[in-house]
């Protein structure tokens, strides 16, 4: 199976290796489901000053746009090479 030809079934897996590797990097970061958030919204309306609110409003609102960019390129440049095969 090529890279770049499209498949129509998700399983079985054509490299299993790379599904297991997927896996293993997942276990490298913290997963929303596993970090509570609860607090965070009391902690931002009482905690934080005002200043502090801006810089963190700022620094989200970058890492929003880097996000929106590195996605845009994926799809732009490489959404049209690499088809979806698993």
């Amino acid at each position: 199976m090529s890279l770049l030809e499209a498949r129509k079934t998700y399983k079985p897996f054509e490299y299993p290796w790379a599904y297991e590797f997927w896996k293993r990097q997942q276990q490298i970061h913290w997963m929303p489901e596993e970090v509570p958030l609860g607090e965070d919204c009391r902690d931002w309306a009482q905690k934080i000053t005002e200043s502090e609110r801006n810089l963190l409003t700022q620094i989200f609102r970058f890492f929003t746009q880097a996000d929106v960019e590195v996605q845009d390129c994926y799809h732009d440049k490489y959404g049209r090479v690499f088809k979806p095969t698993e």
